[in-house]
């Protein structure tokens, strides 16, 4: 019977450290969102977003599940756009943002290096790649790209 998968799936875990504390009396609450540039607007778009933290600023957030198509359009190289907001209440306070690809994630992942968050040149934090998982191309998929004129 074949397989109902629909295309690659990527887990991604990320951590912060060291953010900065954008409140006064507390400690800010961050929350992360993950875009990537519209093929077709030309304009950021929002793929993901974490749950938010509140009162950290070294939070864990939970592990993103997410399609290899949704996330990068099936290209590890395309630029991802991580910003960490602080939320309070209704209003939102960008704390930074870096912007890597999915096979740079998967690097930093393997060599432990963090990712510096930074808003208008100045150090905002890091960003620790916990999990940056990819599945393995399908037995289909594999098949299919050996198959492709131009390489065999």
């Amino acid at each position: 019977m074949m397989s109902l998968r629909k295309g690659r799936m990527v887990k991604l875990q990320i951590s912060g450290r060291n953010l900065t504390d954008l409140d006064l009396f507390t400690k800010s609450d961050p929350y992360l969102v993950i875009s990537r540039l519209n093929q077709y607007t030309n304009q950021l778009s929002q793929v993901r977003r974490t749950e938010t933290i509140n009162n950290e600023l070294n939070p864990d957030w939970p592990v993103l599940y997410m399609s290899l198509q949704e996330l990068c359009n099936n290209d590890m190289n395309l630029p991802l756009q991580l910003d960490v907001y602080d939320e309070d209440n209704k209003n939102q306070e960008l704390i930074g943002s870096a912007v890597r690809s999915l096979a740079e994630l998967e690097s930093c992942m393997h060599s432990k290096e963090m990712i510096g968050l930074e808003y208008k040149g100045r150090s905002r934090g890091n960003l620790i790649i916990q999990l940056c998982y990819i599945d393995p191309p399908s037995f289909q998929e594999r098949v299919s790209a050996s198959a492709a004129p131009g390489t065999w």
